[in-house]
């Protein structure tokens, strides 16, 4: 290159270094316009996230607008995905609850983790409360320190007992080592009871008769030191929340620290003996009271209990419980807002919030009577029973702690492992994993109304083995369509190694077809499946396929599948002997140290012909390449880096001068808001080696750094210009040379929304929104010619266009069967078009106006069209009309 040329280029680069410097630094300019006048959180409540009806929602919002002291609304949400748009794509949810497994599947950079909810009693729910892109920091701050000190004080208490949950942490402590254990730490779900005999050093080989314990949960509480006092308080005054210092820390460095374990003392006993018998260690039971607490634990008893060692939460992942000695029980802990003992019957009367827990099952009721001495209970009003495997519901029990044996009246059985169903006037459970039903019906769909499901006369379950029934009907929604006098239903909760049904078939290619396999259970994470396939005008298939699914989220399988060729092809008129053919994959998705991610699809064949004799759609058996990738990730809260590598394998022409991409290394930089002003920045950047055996190969460096703004004149209208340049810089085996080419636009858009009562579609209101978007885009007209040409990033074309949209969207709300009211749009529907104001060039040295139509100055229409009337029935069409 020349000295300009060079001189040129190294401006180029400063500016590049210096905006994102800038774009990782900003300064942050005080705006009052932009100040935040409110929140909107939202919440899914089928029943897959952490909080499960809108009217725990409604408190969640209740308690942020008391403490962040700016009015919050509260939306819900048929589904996580509904939710996940309101969040991102429309951007009307400031802050959601979303599920560790939702976040995994979706990219990085579209929303910031403020908190993570530390645990979960049953283990159910793990996720974030996240913040949609474009959040003020001190706003993040001021949520986050809210969610973090909620243990602090009793209402905050409250609303954790309600979601189940002991504690928020800060999402950047809980990703270090230290951390990433404390949701598991190992504890005794059911602690030993304290008494004075117990506070003495235990002597070898005792074991601890069960009692009953008045505290079932109490485990180590991680104390949290409020750092950030200064930093992040609830604004009570205009000039504390609109005021920011001249140099605001990044977002994790101003959340709460973790500090030393303060663990909350396990209570003591209440024993079997009359009231008048117990030691004075022993908390007093209040007879016939309901007035006063419970149990009052006196100092020593606090005093004497045992802390759990800090370094039980040193682990990073959950250990499993050794198995009790053989012949000891668990104790069994009762708690209750009201508690009586009768010390005649030896039994203890529970009001209000009852919970009886002995191990892993646990039963849950408005009242129960307990009777110690047979250890028999009967519990009314919502009445829960769940264990390990299964959970019942229904309006009463009669239960037995000791023989797991009971009777539940208007009963739904669920089995977690297989989503099975079973529900019933009156369910028998005959023990720990028999039960019976009269009349009963079960399904593995959810649903009050299912849309299929058996019901029959009897019906006995074995968990973890078949449901047998007799005289059963099969209905589609609520209407029979089938009968069958008997009928047998596994309900699996764990997998078993045999042999899989085998299959037979015929086919004009492989002829008389007969496949066997045998299915190998290696250890809970990983299991194998081995295929032999017999195929009478091509040969004998065997193959081998390995899955696992370990911890931190790496999971991923390996096949391989060899052909013996026996029979013959036919190739040019002539038969030859079939040739013998192998096959490789390997698929993988894993977390690695340091917050890396790793995906990998490995694949491998040197014969076109195993895709089409052993493809199963026309997308396999017209293949003529195989692709591998393997793709390294990072996100920070600001950037993302991405490694990338492919490997293409040509399977009808030599692979000489196919082009590999060996890597390919990209930092990105989502749109993200600079501070509290109304700029945005962005940046997209592209490190390539593009390398082929015969050809051209090298080297490029590509750049698309951007700054939009967002402003609002009105109250109907909104405006977005934008400036960005593209930057490519090349080094081949041929020459070296870069080119630059700026853009620029500016969007219009408008939303006028309009609400009506209308009882349909299972709604009874709906809201109609018409939205326009008006975009101008400017791209000079550069020569282009001389640029190698490896793929469509070489070329920026040029533009002189507007682009005009109009979306409808038809959003419909219903009540859910607790009252609460859910959102989801019915119809969506997007035109769009362009307007050339110059003709569009082609680049005729390069040959890529082959093809093309003559120009014109408009674009054809796009029509993008979503209708979903109902849950679980969408329609989806995207067309083009000239």
């Amino acid at each position: 290159m020349t000295g300009h040329s060079m001189q040129r280029l190294s401006l180029r680069a400063i500016f590049c270094v210096l905006l994102l410097a800038a774009l990782l630094f900003p300064v942050h300019v005080v705006n009052n316009a932009f100040a935040q006048s409110g929140i909107t959180i939202g919440f899914a409540v089928d029943g897959s996230g952490l909080v499960i009806s809108s009217e725990l929602g409604e408190e969640v919002g209740l308690y942020l607008e008391k403490h962040l002291s700016i009015p919050v609304r509260v939306r819900s949400f048929t589904t996580e995905s509904y939710l996940y748009d309101w969040l991102v794509r429309y951007r009307e949810v400031d802050f959601a609850w979303l599920s560790k497994s939702l976040q995994d599947r979706e990219p990085d950079g579209q929303f910031y983790p403020v908190v993570r909810n530390l645990d979960h009693f049953q283990k159910l729910f793990r996720g974030n409360v996240v913040a949609r892109q474009g959040q003020k920091i001190t706003l993040l701050q001021q949520v986050s320190a809210v969610f973090l000190n909620m243990d602090k004080n009793s209402e905050g208490r409250a609303l954790l007992k309600k979601l189940e949950i002991t504690r928020f942490v800060p999402t950047s402590l809980w990703q270090t080592p230290e951390w990433s254990g404390a949701a598991q730490a190992p504890s005794d779900s059911t602690p030993s009871a304290v008494t004075k005999d117990s506070l003495k050093s235990p002597v070898h080989g005792e074991t601890p008769s069960p009692e009953l314990t008045t505290e079932p949960f109490a485990v180590a509480q991680l104390k949290v030191e409020d750092e950030t006092s200064e930093k992040i308080k609830p604004s009570d005054s205009k000039s504390e929340s609109t005021s920011l210092d001249d140099e605001d820390p990044p977002v994790d460095e101003v959340l709460p620290k973790r500090s030393e374990v303060e663990p909350t003392p396990v209570l003591a006993t209440v024993p079997g003996s009359p009231v008048t018998e117990m030691s004075d260690a022993s908390p007093q039971v209040k007879v016939d009271s309901h007035d006063d607490p419970v149990v009052e634990t006196p100092p020593e008893s606090v005093a004497g209990s045992f802390p759990l060692a800090e370094k039980d939460y040193d682990k990073t992942e959950a250990a499993t419980e050794p198995a009790p000695d053989a012949g000891q029980e668990s104790p069994i802990a009762l708690v209750a807002d009201s508690l009586t003992y009768d010390s005649v019957e030896d039994s203890y009367e529970a009001k209000g919030d009852v919970v009886l827990r002995q191990g892993e099952v646990e039963l849950k009721s408005d009242t129960l009577l307990w009777q110690a001495a047979t250890q028999d209970a009967s519990a009314e009003g919502t009445v829960e029973l769940k264990d390990e495997d299964t959970k019942v519901l229904g309006s009463s029990i009669q239960y037995n702690m000791a023989t797991r044996q009971g009777q539940v009246r208007d009963g739904r059985l669920f089995v977690r492992e297989g989503n099975f169903h079973l529900s019933g006037q009156q369910i028998e459970k005959e023990d720990q994993f028999d039960y019976s039903v009269k009349e009963g019906s079960f399904t593995t769909c959810d649903g009050e109304i299912p849309d299929w499901k058996f019901s029959a006369d009897e019906v006995d379950i074995t968990v973890g083995g078949y449901a047998r029934a007799k005289h059963v009907w099969f209905h589609v929604k609520d209407v029979p369509v089938l009968y069958t006098p008997y009928m047998a239903f596994p309900v699996k909760t764990e997998r078993e190694s045999g042999l899989l049904t085998p299959s037979f078939g015929y086919s004009n290619n492989k002829g008389t077809l007969a496949s066997l396999a045998w299915y190998q259970v290696i250890d809970r994470h990983m299991d194998a499946t081995i295929y032999l396939d017999y195929l009478s005008e091509i040969g004998l298939g065997k193959g081998l396929e390995y899955r696992y699914a370990l911890s931190g989220n790496n999971n991923g399988k390996a096949l391989y599948y060899h052909v013996t060729g026996t029979g013959e092809i036919e190739e040019l008129d002539q038969k030859e002997d079939f040739p013998d053919l192998d096959y490789y994959r390997w698929e993988h998705s894993g977390q690695l140290p340091g917050g890396w991610r790793l995906m990998a699809d490995i694949e491998y064949t040197d014969q076109k012909l195993f895709f089409e004799e052993f493809g199963e759609v026309a997308e396999d058996y017209n293949r003529d390449k195989t692709v591998s990738t393997l793709m390294l990730r990072r996100n920070w809260q600001k950037l993302n880096a991405v490694g990338f590598a492919r490997y293409i394998k040509d399977l009808e022409t030599d692979n000489d001068d196919t082009l590999q991409t060996l890597p390919e290394l990209s930092l990105g930089l989502p749109r993200y808001r600079l501070g509290d002003s109304a700029f945005y920045a962005g940046l997209e950047s592209y490190a390539t080696r593009f390398w082929r055996d015969e050809g051209e190969r090298g080297e490029r460096l590509y750049l698309r750094p951007s700054l939009s703004a967002v402003f609002k004149p009105g109250s109907w209208l909104e405006v977005v210009p934008e400036v960005a340049f593209y930057e490519r810089l090349y080094s081949t085996d041929i020459t070296e040379t870069d080119k630059f080419v700026p853009e620029f636009s500016v969007t219009l858009s408008s939303r006028l929304a309009r609400s009506f009562d209308l009882n349909m579609l299972g709604a009874d209101r709906f809201q109609h929104s018409i939205e326009p978007t008006v975009t101008y885009t400017y791209v000079p007209d550069e020569e282009q010619g001389s640029l190698p040409l490896f793929d469509l990033r070489d070329r920026v074309a040029s533009r002189n266009d507007v682009t005009y949209a109009l979306v409808n969207r038809l959003t419909a709300r219903s009540q859910a069967a607790d009252g609460s009211s859910l959102y989801r749009d019915i119809f969506y529907l997007r035109l769009s078009q362009s307007y050339n104001i110059d003709e569009p060039q082609a680049y005729i040295e390069d040959d890529l106006s082959d093809g093309l139509e003559e120009n014109r100055s408009f674009s054809d229409l796009r029509v993008e069209m979503d209708f979903t009337p109902v849950k679980n029935f969408s329609l989806n069409a995207e067309s083009i009309i000239p």
